[in-house]
């Protein structure tokens, strides 16, 4: 089995207890919901994953483009990012993910470092807006699959210090479009940035930051569909 091929089984091995694994609100913790991804303290934390076909359009993103500073909103238990991972790691390149939930981060410190990965994929235990405030790195990727609500606010910071290039991948930006409306109204308008919309799995939308530099999605011409749906 080569480094590549052992990456992918830890992957599998991952997908499997994503399916399973839940937790229950921490005892006494005074912290929003949200930030465990749930909406009520009554509510059951669950190790939400995207689909396996969305992490391997994920890895084919991250290689092709070889960002050098890679963000993901949300590890959960660290299946995205062990794809994103994956591929950072054939050209030295780095993630950083943000999760608030202790138990969660445990499992995913365990499987990034099952699959050799824990000096290419960094978790950190911080809120995300907390987070972009303060980091001084520029990042040239970014995927976004947290708190929804919030993205508008998120993305007015990535605005001011994500790389001129950077792109920006949202998932269920089909699925939970509704969540999310006040950022889609906003990127919609942007005349800054290129957009694409791409209807498979859970829904994504591509945002570059750089629109003279879009040529990514001269094959994505999909988003005025979306955008006048």
């Amino acid at each position: 089995m080569n480094n590549l091929e052992q990456k992918l089984s830890v992957i599998d091995e991952l997908e499997a207890l994503c399916d399973t694994a839940q937790w229950s609100f921490p005892d006494g913790s005074h912290e929003d919901p949200l930030d465990y991804g749930i909406h009520s303290k009554e509510e059951v934390i669950k190790a939400w994953h995207i689909p396996k076909s969305t992490g391997q359009f994920l890895f084919f993103l991250v290689n092709m483009l070889q960002p050098k500073n890679i963000l993901e909103f949300g590890t959960s238990i660290g299946y995205s990012s062990l794809w994103m991972g994956s591929a950072a790691e054939l050209y030295n390149g780095h993630v950083d993910t943000l999760e608030y939930f202790d138990e969660k981060i445990k499992v995913a410190a365990t499987y990034h470092q099952k699959a050799g990965l824990e000096k290419t994929i960094t978790i950190h235990r911080q809120k995300i807006i907390d987070f972009l405030t303060t980091t001084e790195i520029e990042y040239d990727f970014v995927f976004m699959d947290a708190d929804k609500g919030n993205y508008k606010k998120y993305f007015d910071i990535l605005k001011q210090k994500a790389s001129k290039n950077c792109l920006i991948v949202v998932d269920n930006a089909g699925n939970f479009r509704h969540r999310m409306e006040e950022f889609l109204t906003s990127v919609k308008s942007d005349t800054t940035v290129a957009t694409s919309f791409l209807p498979f799995d859970n829904g994504l939308l591509l945002v570059q930051m750089s629109k003279e530099n879009s040529n990514l999605f001269k094959s994505f011409d999909l988003f005025e569909s979306y955008k006048n749906s």
